[in-house]
């Protein structure tokens, strides 16, 4: 189980179609059913999507476990935390067509 696994997970359904992980069918549309409803703390909520995430990566064939995104989840929020440049562009993007952020603030 690696991070890159994962990496190579995101790359793969961010960029399926013209619609990157936000289409009705696909990748997309099991992870909005999977992050749908999510309630709790903010580490419950972290939990549930790490393990819907790996749990959607391996069904496409990527060896991925939970403290794999767990991990990818927390290197993102310490790029976001010492660095403003990231957190400029992290903010932008998530802004305009984050479709994890999205999905996973929808409730």
């Amino acid at each position: 189980m690696s991070v890159a696994q994962f990496t190579d997970f995101v790359k793969n359904i961010t960029t399926e179609n013209n619609n990157p992980a936000s289409d009705s069918s696909g990748v997309g549309a099991e992870l909005q059913k999977a992050l749908t409803n999510l309630q709790g703390s903010p580490e419950e909520k972290i939990a549930k999507v790490a393990q819907e995430l790996s749990k959607v990566a391996k069904s496409k064939g990527f060896d991925v476990s939970e403290a794999d995104v767990s991990t990818y989840i927390e290197s993102l929020k310490v790029q976001y935390e010492l660095n403003p440049v990231i957190a400029s562009l992290a903010d932008t993007y998530c802004s305009t067509s984050c479709h994890f952020g999205s999905a996973v603030n929808a409730n």
